[in-house]
């Protein structure tokens, strides 16, 4: 196999004993086999061009032959890597993996980046995937490395997204006109019944990390979202600071945090909060692992005391990857509010399961959820307590392919219904959310 280099060709511009080795191997000056092609790179980098050899293998990564566009988003997987750029050894090792999913030592390659930069999630998740296949003994040990580097973690990072989000019931109202109450029919007016809108959508996550110890850091988390349209109302704001000590083990993971948080809705204050938060995962052989999170948070309402009270929560989830490809989720959750009316106190329960595959350079995924909730008291006005069954349907699709400078674009659509026994709870809603990721 030849390839023709002759806009990149740097093989000239190499010292002269180089250029020389070089000369010999090759016939012109405008084709390098694959072999020299990549012993010209090595020597690129040898030489200190790093550049140069970055713009020789970005020519041959985009080669028709895939061995060979494989071999060359490889070394920069590599190359990114060694300099520090792990975004970017993410996005090679990632478009590597697009085409061959079952390219193990990648796989365990990307875990390593993502391990520092301090996602040991995703790490987890890729050393799943790798040990969905059989791997080779060189391979599994490597394995062993690997989890132990998720005890450390980069010690800062920021994801930003931002999208449109078009809706039918942004307001979460029931769509009727009338209800009916004890044989009274109540009309509804325009501001309580289903509202429909296309917001900007925002969200941010940001993080700190103090090295306490080998395995134990202090991590100190913010994060916001926010959803505005052009009228203003409804607007949807609302942002939280966190802060406790993180413990890593190669298998295990355990956070306890204290947090306080405060939401903004329709331009006024809605809802000021502060408590402790707990959060582990612990893996369950090589390809599967158990996340576990629990909360207990005092919720204040401006405006609304019958609403405060402390709230209770907890969930349970099992990960595994089924394939290099497949990953699966199954969850439970259950969750209490306590509230000064007995009416507005609420238990629920659910679960979720969700799906997603790598498809080339998309990612399809998948997911349905249900809730059961059930209030303490009645509601005076109608005479019996509030019973709902909420369900929700996910499908959506990332698309790396069409990343522009880290930003990868991404669209969810989602179908939730709300049944309940007090009318003004039921509701009907389709959402789409197109939006752009970018972490740093």
């Amino acid at each position: 196999m030849r390839i023709s280099v002759a806009l990149i060709l740097l093989a000239t511009q190499l010292p002269a004993t180089a250029a020389l080795a070089i000369g010999q191997e090759a016939p012109s000056a405008t084709a390098l086999s694959a072999e020299q092609a990549f012993a010209t790179a090595d020597q690129l980098l040898t030489a200190g061009r790093t550049a140069d050899a970055e713009e020789l293998l970005r020519a041959l990564a985009n080669d028709p032959s895939r061995p060979l566009r494989s071999e060359a988003r490889f070394r920069l997987g590599r190359i990114r890597a060694a300099a520090g750029d792990y975004r970017g050894a993410v996005r090679w090792y990632q478009a590597l993996l697009d085409e061959e999913p079952g390219a193990a030592a990648v796989r365990l390659e990307l875990a390593r980046v993502y391990a520092r930069l301090g996602e040991a999630t995703a790490a987890a998740r890729e050393l799943r995937r790798a040990q969905a296949s059989r791997l080779p003994i060189d391979v599994a040990r490597q394995v062993d490395r690997i989890s132990a580097a998720l005890r450390s973690s980069a010690p800062r990072g920021l994801d930003l997204s931002v999208g449109i989000a078009p809706d039918t019931n942004i307001n979460r109202a029931t769509g009727s006109r009338t209800i009916d109450a004890q044989g009274i029919t109540l009309v509804i007016n325009r501001d309580g019944r289903a509202t429909s809108g296309v917001g900007l959508q925002m969200g941010a996550r940001g993080y700190s990390r103090l090295p306490l110890t080998s395995s134990v850091n202090w991590l100190f988390e913010a994060s916001g979202t926010g959803l505005v349209y052009p009228s203003g109302r409804y607007d949807d704001v609302s942002g939280t600071l966190a802060a406790g000590p993180e413990f890593r083990s190669a298998t295990e993971q355990f956070h306890p945090a204290l947090l306080i948080g405060r939401r903004y809705f329709d331009g006024h204050r809605l809802l000021d909060q502060a408590g402790f938060s707990l959060e582990g995962r612990h893996a369950i052989g090589r390809t599967t692992q158990i996340a576990g999170t629990a909360n207990a948070i005092y919720a204040s309402y401006p405006g609304r005391p019958y609403l405060e009270g402390f709230g209770y929560g907890t969930s349970l989830d099992l990960e595994k990857a089924i394939t290099p490809r497949l990953f699966g989720l199954a969850g439970l959750s259950g969750s209490r509010s306590d509230a000064r009316d007995p009416a507005y106190a609420t238990t629920s329960v659910g679960g979720r399961m969700f799906v997603s595959r790598d498809a080339g350079r998309f990612t399809l995924f998948g997911g349905i959820s249900y809730q059961h909730l059930f209030a303490d008291a009645v509601f005076t006005l109608f005479q019996r307590r509030r019973r709902e069954d909420y369900r929700e349907l996910q499908l959506g699709t990332s698309a790396r392919l069409f990343s522009i400078h880290g930003l990868i674009p991404s669209a969810r659509v989602t179908i939730s219904r709300n049944s309940s026994t007090i009318p003004f709870y039921s509701f009907h809603r389709n959402r789409l959310e197109l939006a752009l990721t970018r972490q740093f």
